[in-house]
């Protein structure tokens, strides 16, 4: 098993545990409630979260649509849905491992109001996930899903300065793990693979998938450093920036490089997107 990969334990748990620590300051938690509002869930709908994860976003859901609604979370990693049914046990929600393709297995055919999918819509592939949701709506059900700003067109200075940041952050970054393990170099272990999705693979998509796009809205998010920190210490994201070296030399580096930088905050720039089954 890959160890980092979101179906290894000792990837999960951490992710978890950043999940739940920092609550409404953490951007997994943010990027749902705002991909909700933009949906405009309401009480008592039936509501398929996509790549629900440790169940944040369903935790969300359930806040707006109350105990008259339901949620069916699904994903395709049976710890994150272990931690996900340990963390809610509601009687209205229901956790499935499946892919997001795979989600008919679990769901009648034209039966859920709304799907929602935040923060992993660009691990899917996007085609099979529209005609997937697709076969679960009702009619004029509504798909909400969030794309990151950097698959997008950079024109915005925040955006720009965000760039700057994390482009001087990464060099320092090295730069300091070289003193704490001489000798380091990230080009000799390879980071994750990580598929980025594209922004002109869902306008050429849409069209022929059943849908109508009907808003996509930009917003920008703030991250304190420590929550960027947290989030450093997720397994999977530490060795992004530093691959091959051990998470609490990671650790000390992410740190040390947080203080020499002083950011006040990490502003990414997002996309929420909204569309309506024909």
């Amino acid at each position: 098993m890959d160890v980092l990969s979101y179906s290894s334990p000792d990837v999960v748990a951490p992710y978890a545990a950043y999940c739940k620590s920092l609550k409404s300051r953490n951007a997994y938690v943010s990027l749902a409630r705002h991909l909700i509002h933009t949906a405009a869930l309401k009480k008592g709908e039936r509501v398929l979260d996509l790549g629900c994860g440790c169940g944040e976003s369903t935790k969300a859901i359930l806040q707006v649509i109350g105990k008259t609604g339901t949620v069916i979370g699904v994903d395709p990693s049976e710890p994150m849905i272990e931690s996900a049914r340990r963390n809610l046990g509601d009687s209205n929600v229901a956790f499935n491992v499946s892919t997001a393709e795979a989600v008919q297995q679990w769901v009648k055919p034209e039966s859920v109001d709304s799907v929602i999918s935040s923060a992993a819509i660009w691990y899917l592939d996007f085609s099979l996930t529209l005609a997937a949701a697709r076969a679960v709506l009702k009619a004029h059900g509504a798909l909400a899903f969030n794309l990151r700003w950097d698959v997008m067109p950079d024109d915005l200075p925040l955006a720009k300065a965000s760039a700057r940041f994390m482009t001087e952050f990464g060099k320092k970054v090295v730069e300091l793990a070289q003193h704490v393990e001489p000798g380091y170099s990230p080009t000799a272990h390879p980071a994750p693979e990580r598929r980025i999705f594209k922004f002109i693979e869902m306008y050429k998509t849409i069209p022929t998938s059943g849908f109508t796009l009907m808003q996509c809205k930009v917003f920008e998010v703030g991250t304190s450093p420590q929550d960027f920190l947290a989030w450093l210490k997720c397994p999977r994201e530490g060795a992004r920036f530093l691959p091959g070296l051990a998470p609490k030399k990671q650790e000390r580096v992410f740190q040390q490089v947080l203080k020499e930088l002083k950011p006040k905050a990490i502003r990414q720039k997002f996309a929420d997107v909204l569309l309506y089954r024909d």
